[in-house]
């Protein structure tokens, strides 16, 4: 059974079974979106829309679009806290971005001689191949995900609005 929340997103439903005396306090549904950060090439204009269609997955994105290696990962979260699955859940999110670079430099060094070489403005997580720019190509970055969650935001809001208001003739 799947169901949809408030903000329309499908979800599957729940419904916990337990053994006689015990009881269910809180049930969460997490469920996780990634994508991979995509740009146009400056140099050369899209031929036509196809090819400036951002990038899904591995897929080649096309002659005129670059990954830039960031994956944004959008969280949503669906709590009853009350253990009732049955009522609207309280919906929580959470957006990450991080490059794939980053987890070879994470990786764990315990019970290893390797050792941390990290220069004091973390070049290794921002100067590598796939980083052109380094930290201002983040921090750009970082602020056109930030504007297309407002954008989706105000659309969600006029879209509510639309389907709230009533026609007046």
């Amino acid at each position: 059974m799947t169901r949809k929340d408030l903000l329309g997103l499908p979800y599957p439903g729940v419904a916990p079974r337990l053994p006689p005396r015990e009881k269910v306090t809180s049930v969460v549904v997490k469920s996780v979106y990634e994508f991979k950060l995509a740009e146009l090439k400056k140099s050369e204009p899209p031929t036509d829309l196809k090819d400036s269609e951002p990038a899904r997955g591995d897929k080649d994105p096309g002659p005129n679009v670059m990954k830039s290696g960031y994956t944004i990962e959008i969280v949503v979260y669906r709590d009853w806290i009350d253990g009732n699955p049955r009522r609207e859940p309280i919906v929580t999110a959470s957006v990450s971005m991080y490059h794939d670079i980053w987890d070879i430099e994470m990786e764990s060094i315990e019970d290893t001689t390797k050792e941390r070489n990290w220069d004091e403005n973390l070049r290794c997580f921002f100067e590598q191949d796939g980083q052109e720019d380094g930290l201002a190509k983040f921090f750009s970055d970082v602020q056109f995900v930030q504007s297309m969650l407002k954008e989706a935001e105000v659309a969600k809001g006029s879209a509510s609005m639309m389907e709230t208001a009533t026609p007046t003739e």
